[in-house]
């Protein structure tokens, strides 16, 4: 595979892909939007037998639980069909190529309820029952993928923990909080006293720049890795630190118990230690106040 390969994206609009598009072309990567409907198997083939890219990341999809929940059909099409789609017109293309797909920890076990009043730590290993329908079509698509995964064609899974910004969607817990306290001395959560284990999306791209260059070193016909920092921190510390570094310090939480989930568990983290095995590098470990001054200047 060449050392600069040509890195195609499907869904390089949307949150991850826009992110790490612009992350590996300042890394001097030459990256390519695959912009075919991954529906449209004519137009999807045509596309890639004429671009023939070394390596692709999926991250076109319909990644929203609730509307994966909503409309089961669609998240099938997209999630699953779209997979295999693009995995077949990679095929015939018949060219040497490298698919990174972005899936969830959503696919694991969820916490046992021993581990709900401890720790729940998600290794690759653990077994995969999936947590709600949008998981189940992307376990789907990682068995569609693994069996593609033979000659020109090797794969990455991504098990994709909770990658964070404050430029992210609202309805997302740190966006949310982030919003929120700006405008408001009153601010109305869920279980704060949680732990759970969040990535900022600077650091999702510096460990996918890792894992490409180490595939073009060490390329494997198919492997698993947790995309998670490996840290679990209490929503309720971030929140605070929030508060300090926005100067809202008279800001309150109140609880609304419509908001808190039934048996949450305590603290959930993704194991890293087979990734820092494979890239021989392990993401710098950061206190919760540098965490939210590097999400607030985001």
């Amino acid at each position: 595979m060449s050392t600069t390969p040509l890195i195609a994206m499907t869904g390089m609009k949307g949150f991850l892909g826009s992110f790490l598009e612009k992350h590996l072309s300042a890394q001097n990567y030459k990256v390519s939007a695959l912009d075919s409907d991954i529906l449209d198997p004519a137009t999807l083939d045509a596309e890639v037998q004429k671009i023939k890219p070394q390596m692709v990341f999926h991250f076109a999809g319909l990644s929203n639980p609730a509307q994966c929940e909503q409309n089961q059909k669609h998240a099938h099409s997209l999630n699953v069909d779209g997979t295999e789609n693009l995995l077949s017109a990679l095929d015939k293309a018949q060219s040497p190529c490298h698919v990174f797909l972005a899936s969830s920890a959503q696919v694991y076990l969820a916490p046992t309820p021993e581990e709900a009043q401890s720790e729940a730590l998600f290794t690759e290993d653990r077994e995969l029952r999936p947590q709600n329908y949008y998981a189940q079509t992307k376990l789907q698509a990682e068995s569609c993928l693994r069996s593609y995964a033979a000659g020109n064609l090797s794969a990455t899974v991504l098990r994709i923990f909770n990658i964070t910004d404050r430029n992210q969607d609202p309805t997302y817990v740190l966006p949310y909080l982030y919003n929120e306290i700006k405008k408001s001395d009153s601010v109305t959560t869920g279980n704060l006293s949680v732990a759970r284990d969040f990535l900022l999306v600077a650091d999702f791209c510096q460990i996918i720049e890792k894992l490409v260059a180490q595939t073009l070193l060490a390329p494997k016909p198919y492997d698993v890795f947790n995309i998670s920092s490996g840290k679990s921190r209490k929503l309720i510390d971030i929140a605070e630190e929030m508060k300090k570094q926005l100067k809202h310090p008279d800001t309150r939480f109140v609880t609304d118990l419509g908001k808190v989930r039934k048996n949450d568990p305590l603290i959930i983290r993704g194991s890293t230690s087979k990734r820092d095995a494979f890239l021989k590098w392990s993401l710098p470990v950061t206190s919760t106040a540098e965490f939210v001054q590097r999400f607030i200047e985001s």
